[in-house]
């Protein structure tokens, strides 16, 4: 009798083994450090031009570019939130998008498959969560708009059926570097922007 029990629980931890795995990407891949900026934007106020898809987990993305830009030594002043009045080289009008696609339908599908097979199929199913992140910043030199940037980044957090408790951690986690990394991008866009004559 014992022999049985420990063989199936033997059987149960095998199984369970391979239930914990998590992958989580972003693409483009997060920068490990900046480019150096020369001041080229020189003076610039940071503006919301109108609010964009919001989602909670994320936060507002407005706050974090206009740290970045200051850090980034792009600007040689920045104004945030932006004061009329203020002798600006630019004036940046930044709108964010955050989308996320939890794959709700086919989520739900896999864990009642996985509950159905009494868990012997958990191990073949993964859980997959997509967002998106769009950044638009229009820039303006006194009241005429000299540029538009765009970018955009992605990313996916695909979890086992153990490791489903570790998706808030995980999610804030891939949500800060794909916010670098959008932010990355665009201080790159604004560089050649202001760079060129």
């Amino acid at each position: 009798m014992r022999t049985g029990v420990a063989v199936l629980l033997t059987g149960f931890s095998l199984l369970f083994a391979g239930c914990s795995g998590t992958r989580v990407a972003v693409h483009p891949q997060p920068p490990e450090t900046g480019p150096a900026f020369n001041g080229a934007c020189g003076r610039v106020a940071v503006r919301e031009s109108t609010t964009g898809r919001f989602y909670p987990p994320a936060g507002l993305l407005l706050p974090g570019f206009a740290d970045a830009l200051t850090e980034s030594g792009l600007a040689t002043a920045v104004a945030y939130p932006g004061i009329p009045g203020e002798a600006l080289d630019y004036t940046l009008d930044v709108r964010f998008d955050v989308i996320p696609a939890p794959h709700t339908g086919a989520n739900l599908a896999r864990k009642v498959a996985s509950g159905l097979s009494l868990f012997l199929l958990a191990p073949a199913f993964w859980y997959d969560y997509d967002y998106q992140l769009r950044g638009e910043v229009d820039v303006y030199r006194g009241p005429v708009k000299a540029y538009a940037v765009r970018s955009e980044t992605e990313a996916e957090i695909r979890l086992q059926l153990l490791a489903l408790g570790q998706r808030a951690r995980l999610e804030e986690e891939t949500l800060d570097k794909a916010k670098q990394t959008l932010y990355r991008q665009l201080l790159a866009e604004l560089d050649r922007a202001c760079s060129s004559p």
